[in-house]
């Protein structure tokens, strides 16, 4: 082989190997990064599918028990957002404080109709499970109040929906008078009157 034959294999072969590490390196590694957090993925998704397994097997007693905890958590919270009472005069308190902290006068507070059972029934299927009380409210003062007091009203530590909101302006100065009307709720478990 003569000095020139060797030449012209190097050359060869260093095209080859340039074009292998070219495509290894644009096409092959990438994959390899890839086939990696695939694999990670995979091995999660068996453990977790482990769990399942497990949590499966012993069925009532695992799977309930969490969930069980959770949800009694949250019918904690929402017993203490449907008292068992209509608590009117706790109720006239809040508006009050709610009213002088947005700045604004109560003109008139009324009841505007009787409880109402609403749909929701209890176990036995005939007694409604609580009581909507539907409320309007008449203030005067300047609308950013009137705002203030509907985002105070709906922060409300018990449970109360807003039905309607009008704003009237006054045509004096930035006066306006606004009438709400929203609705609380009692629950009957705890023998409220209605």
């Amino acid at each position: 082989m003569s000095p020139e034959d060797i030449r012209k294999i190097l050359i060869v072969v260093c095209c080859f190997l340039i074009i292998f590490l070219a495509f290894f390196f644009l096409f092959w590694r990438p994959r390899f990064a890839d086939l990696r957090t695939y694999q990670r993925d995979l091995s999660e998704k068996q453990a977790e599918l482990t769990q399942l397994e497990r949590d499966a097997a012993d069925w009532p007693d695992s799977i309930t028990r969490t969930r069980l905890g959770r949800y009694e958590e949250e019918l904690e919270h929402l017993l203490h957002l449907i008292p068992h009472e209509e608590e009117v005069s706790s109720l006239l308190r809040e508006i009050q404080d709610y009213a002088r902290g947005s700045e604004l006068e109560i003109l008139s507070l009324v009841r505007t109709a009787t409880a109402t059972p609403k749909k929701s029934e209890s176990a036995a299927g005939k007694e409604p499970k609580y009581i909507r009380v539907p409320y309007t409210i008449s203030l005067g003062g300047n609308y950013h109040g009137v705002i203030k007091f509907l985002q105070k009203l709906e922060d409300s530590k018990r449970l109360v929906t807003i039905t309607s909101a009008k704003i009237y302006n006054e045509q004096i100065g930035a006066s306006i008078s606004a009438e709400v009307q929203f609705n609380i709720f009692y629950s009957r478990a705890g023998g409220g009157t209605g």
